[in-house]
């Protein structure tokens, strides 16, 4: 396994985070290990995402020792088992929890957004997404020291080529320059294309609509948000699905005080939902299009 898979950066202030503060005063200290364990477990993940189902079951063997109530957490250093007996300082390190406590930190950690939902072909991933971009941008520039290495390498045996030339003929030279060639026609093709596959419409234009039709004052330029956006568009959507969307949820959520809190882009732009909006009929609305997906 190389080196860098072991290493990936975060924020050294992270445990100021409003939303990990919030985790930390519901679940105790415990729920902050549980979080960085969740962390470095999708970090070893293709792709950085890792499947939601039976997560709790894998995390509760890396937790066992004795049970504590972090309720009963008077002062700092001291603890509690479930019975209300002491634990000692030294013996703190070895704490655990029970499975139903791990499942309910884990859906707050969704709730607060540390962990983001995606749906692929039926299966529930969970990834961050702040660690999605350090792993994405620390990638990019593994792949371009590795590109300008074959650059480097190229020109390098051109020079080399040169050399030989005056004391022979240029065959040499011609061979590498021609794949120096061949080299530059695919980076030109890969520019072209990756202009016709970029968003033919402003993809902050969404959560701006949404916003203005819902009153409501989401970032527009949150990654989350975009990253459903963009995700869309690269399924065929265009802006003009996303308002009819938008439109039809404002028109049926919008007076219901217990649907109107999902007028937001983690619900409507989510693949699943997407897809299941668009296919609804105008004038109906079951139990399950009502509550189900969200």
């Amino acid at each position: 396994m190389k080196k860098d898979a072991y290493y990936f950066s975060h924020d050294t202030n992270a445990f100021l985070d409003p939303r990990i503060r919030i985790l930390v005063y519901m679940f105790g200290i415990i729920s902050y290990a549980m979080f960085w364990i969740i962390i470095e477990m999708i970090a070893s993940q293709k792709d950085y995402k890792i499947k939601r189902n039976n997560l709790e079951e894998i995390l509760f063997p890396l937790l066992q020792g004795k049970p504590v109530r972090y309720e009963q957490q008077d002062v700092v250093g001291q603890y509690f088992d479930s019975n209300g007996v002491e634990i000692l300082e030294e013996e703190a390190g070895r704490l655990s929890i029970e499975l139903p406590l791990i499942k309910k930190i884990i859906q707050k950690m969704i709730e607060e957004e540390l962990l983001l939902e995606e749906d692929v072909d039926g299966t529930t991933f969970l990834y961050s997404q702040s660690l999605l971009k350090r792993m994405i941008e620390k990638d990019s520039k593994r792949q371009s020291k590795v590109d300008s290495g074959r650059i480097g390498g190229i020109k390098s045996g051109k020079t080399r080529a040169t050399k030989h030339c005056f004391s022979s003929n240029e065959a040499p030279l011609q061979a590498n320059e021609a794949k120096e060639s061949k080299v530059k026609e695919r980076k030109v093709k890969k520019i072209k294309e990756d202009k016709d596959t970029s968003p033919s419409f402003d993809l902050e234009a969404p959560i701006k609509y949404l916003n203005e039709k819902a009153d409501r004052n989401f970032n527009v330029t949150k990654d989350c948000h975009l990253k459903l956006v963009l995700a869309r568009y690269k399924e065929g959507r265009t802006l003009k699905d996303f308002k009819l969307i938008i439109d039809r949820k404002i028109k049926k959520w919008s007076e219901d005080e217990e649907m109107c809190i999902y007028l937001r882009p983690s619900t409507l732009f989510n693949a699943t939902n997407f897809e299941n909006y668009m296919n609804e009929k105008e004038a109906e609305q079951t139990d399950v299009e009502r509550w189900g997906n969200l």
